[in-house]
Order: C-alpha cells, then structure tokens, then sequence
C-alpha cells in the first residue's frame, strides 16, 4: 500500500499550523540576521584596531636588520638601499606606504627633572597621520614641520612628570648607530593623550645624527 512520500507530509505539517510555522521561520530569519550584523561589526572593529595599532608606530609589516631583535640598539640598522628599493618595488600594489623610522632608548632631562623614554624619530616631510596616528591625536601645540630639527611631541604624562609645557626646553641623551653618547637639546611642540603617546614615549623628527634606524612599512 502506498501513501504519501515523506517530503509532501512534511510541507502538509509545516503549513498546518501556520502561525507556529511562520513565527519559526521569522525567528531564524532574525537570529541569522543579527549574527552576520555582529559578525561583519566585529570584522569592522578589528580591522580598525589593527589599522590604529599600525599607525601608533610599528607599521603592518616591519623590515629590521636580523640581529635588532637580540640587540635592539642603532648600531643594528637597515639602510634603505637598492636592494630594499627593489624588495618594495618587487611587491607592487601590496605596499601603499613605506617610510623610514628611528626606535631606541633615549634620557630626557630638563633644569629639575629627568626620565627614561622610549622615541620615535620620524620624517615630517613624507609622514602624516595616516601612518602615525600620534599626529592626529595632538592636543596642544602643532605637528612637527619639514626642517624642524628640534621640535618634540610628548605624552601628557611625561611632559607633566618632567614639568614641561609648550615651549619649553629640554636635553635628550641617546646613542647614536656609532655606539657613541650624544645628547642635544629640544623643544616641547606639541602633546598627545597618553593612549597615543604613552606616558614615557616621544616622538621627533628624525635627523642624520642618528643614523638609519629600522624601517617602518605600512
């Protein structure tokens, strides 16, 4: 004896009821609908952490010469020379910016206060916020300009721990990529929230009297 197939007894139950069917159907309807919003928000967040956590100074992608990791000192550079020029260029359209960056250990100092810092040197001339996120976050004074050889931007912590406001002075002490002690004076042109800046962190232009630094691509 035969009878209806299993399919057409399934459709007859699903529309039997049919307000249990379409308020079933709704309710997964809307939780698949909240799970790929959710979804593609959470994407959207990470993207964005990842992009600002790039642009507070480390870059996408990092090119170091192989022992900086074992010595993080000047004296372990990268210049970019051809050969790097090339690698970048060999990559195409997967780079959309590479810039220079000088990273160390530095001592600020003024009349009354010193502290330990960590720097970053930078070049005013071919950097803006879309690769160092620190220049848009300024809430005091200006970013630093071409040619500015001793403008500094420093976090609120710092500069208050050192005393220090727009305009004011103050001697760093770093080594140079030559393994020698230099120091040189500065001056306060700008401060970023801590969250940037951090509360022991500078940034100032990057000039030739401390050598290449590793560089930065992003």
């Amino acid at each position: 004896m035969s009878g209806p197939s299993v399919l057409t007894l399934a459709w007859r139950n699903l529309w039997r009821n049919r307000r249990r069917t379409l308020l079933t159907m709704g309710s997964i309807v809307f939780g698949v609908f909240l799970a790929v919003v959710f979804t593609a928000m959470q994407d959207r967040n990470w993207k964005d952490m990842i992009d600002l956590a790039a642009r507070l100074g480390g870059g996408h992608v990092s090119l170091q010469h192989p022992e900086y990791l074992d010595t993080p000192t000047l004296t372990r550079t990268v210049v970019r020379g051809e050969a790097v020029e090339a690698a970048l260029d060999g990559e195409g359209g997967r780079i959309a910016r590479s810039v220079d960056r000088v990273v160390g250990p530095t001592m600020l100092a003024t009349a009354g206060e010193n502290f330990s810092a960590a720097f970053i040197a930078f070049d005013p001339e071919v950097e803006d916020e879309t690769t160092l996120s620190i220049l848009e976050a300024l809430d005091g004074g200006a970013a630093l300009e071409p040619g500015d050889a001793q403008g500094v931007i420093l976090g609120h912590r710092l500069a208050s721990n050192l005393g220090m406001e727009l305009g004011d002075k103050v001697v760093y002490t770093v080594t140079d990529r030559n393994g020698e002690i230099v120091s040189g004076p500065g001056e306060t042109a700008g401060d970023a929230p801590d969250q940037r800046a951090e509360r022991r962190r500078r940034v100032l232009p990057a000039a030739d009297r401390y050598g290449a630094g590793p560089a930065r691509l992003r």
